[in-house]
């Protein structure tokens, strides 16, 4: 299969800097420092938009197949695709936040499950209705 190559746009500040179950990032707020060349297309980004990061589990590596859930040895094993673990074929993370604050090339945000210092490649729109998506497009 072609491969392809990623580039981060941006990295995430956090004062949490080991990996912990997705749940527990709910309430947290953290920063993405997105790269000064990217700050343009920042614009329409705003307070209380939410919006999917997508994110490269920097430090995960290898993966299997079959995984128990949240890494509990007593869950029985599943198909790695059904779960959220971060050791995955392509180490890429998703997770939908709400924008606290956009202040020039910084975002904080709300619910990010990434550590410090994780590789942000993306930034999408979260459409909640026909009508937003329309006016967003």
């Amino acid at each position: 299969m072609k491969g392809y190559a990623l580039y981060p746009i941006g990295i995430v500040r956090s004062e949490i800097r080991e990996p912990m179950p997705p749940e527990r990032f709910k309430n947290r707020t953290s920063i993405i420092a997105i790269d000064e060349s990217y700050r343009e297309a920042l614009e329409g980004i705003t307070k209380g938009k939410k919006v999917l990061v997508l994110f490269i589990f920097h430090r995960s590596h290898g993966f299997s197949v079959k995984v128990h859930p949240k890494g509990e040895k007593g869950r029985p094993l599943k198909g790695l695709f059904s779960t959220c673990s971060p050791s995955r074929p392509n180490p890429v993370g998703a997770t939908v936040v709400e924008v606290i604050e956009k202040r020039g090339c910084l975002l904080t945000v709300k619910g990010l499950d990434a550590i410090d210092e994780t590789p942000v490649i993306d930034i999408k729109p979260v459409h909640i209705d026909e009508q937003e998506y329309e006016r967003g497009r």
